[in-house]
């Protein structure tokens, strides 16, 4: 079961920067903020859908229009064309996280969860990081558009062994019909302290990763001078540090109760790493390992904050 939820994962997290080896970076930067725009939009519908009709069916859907998607990618040289696929693409990508926490909550112990969503955030750490690797591969063979119709096949692979497997996966979202006043109390829920709170944690640390793993680069070429192959094997250790995190903080997960203090300690240190790197005042190889130290924080982190939720 965990297999087929991390396929599915690394897949998703695969797609969200497989364009970025194959375009400029000025056509790519559109055509990302679309595909996050549409996921984010949809995300809370997706998780409603859940609640109602089980998270099985959801996440082959979302499986499958993800995948068709970027496949049909491959079939256009149009900008506008690309642009308006990869919003489908978002709105498809953003039924794996409430699928896949219903799906893993309900087939495993509790006293396991915090190593299945390690092996889960581990998934999608290393599709990020195959990206650099299997895509200028392809590309080195074939044409862009060539090289996302082969990604988007693979992600179609995928999405009918989910359908043949529906038997393995286990959720257990009631199928009811809507009752009265479901919205209001759904309003009431999300207003509540607890979830405000974690909006604001998720937005802001969501935020800085983001923004490491997309400035690195950049940041580290105009300040240090350094070539853009090395600043890119430093995001490329900042990615791995973060999926190394990700087998530790399974173990952490599982034998604390106390997953609140986890997120406060891990957050401040890596505020605190990340902003000794961003003075610029350091040396590039101590700017390296505060980067590195960061990754590994981001990773500790991820098993005890789906515990949180």
């Amino acid at each position: 079961m965990i297999g087929l939820i991390g396929a599915g994962h690394f897949v998703s997290h695969f797609y969200v920067i497989c364009l970025a080896p194959l375009l400029p970076s000025m056509a790519v930067d559109l055509i990302t903020t679309s595909f996050f725009l549409a996921g984010a939009a949809l995300q809370m519908p997706a998780g409603m859908l859940v609640d109602r009709i089980g998270a099985k069916r959801v996440l082959f859907v979302g499986m499958f229009i993800l995948s068709g998607a970027i496949t049909l990618t491959g079939l256009t040289d149009s900008y506008w064309a690309l642009l308006a696929l990869f919003m489908v693409a978002g709105a498809g990508n953003c039924v794996f996280h409430p699928c896949d926490y219903v799906i893993m909550s309900s087939s495993i112990e509790e006293s396991k969860l915090g190593r299945a969503f390690s092996i889960h955030s581990f998934s999608g750490s290393s599709g990020f990081f195959a990206v650099p690797l299997v895509m200028p591969f392809l590309l080195g063979i074939t044409d862009w558009q060539t090289s996302l119709f082969i990604v988007g096949l693979c992600g179609l692979g995928i999405a009918g062994i989910i359908l043949v497997l529906q038997g393995v996966l286990v959720d257990t979202a009631s199928r009811k019909k809507k009752e009265p006043g479901q919205l209001r109390r759904t309003k009431d829920a999300l207003l509540t302290k607890r979830i405000l709170s974690h909006f604001v944690y998720f937005i802001t640390s969501s935020a800085a990763t983001s923004a490491l793993a997309g400035m690195t680069i950049v940041v580290l070429v105009a300040h240090y001078g350094v070539t853009e192959q090395l600043a890119g094997y430093i995001l490329l250790a900042y990615l791995i540090a973060a999926s190394v995190g990700v087998i530790a903080g399974s173990a952490l997960a599982d034998k604390t109760k106390r997953h609140d203090l986890v997120l406060i300690i891990t957050m401040l240190v890596a505020a605190v790493v990340t902003a000794i790197a961003a003075t610029g005042l350091v040396t590039f190889w101590v700017c390296v390992l505060m980067l590195v130290i960061a990754g590994i924080t981001k990773g500790v982190v991820a098993p005890s904050r789906r515990r949180v939720i």
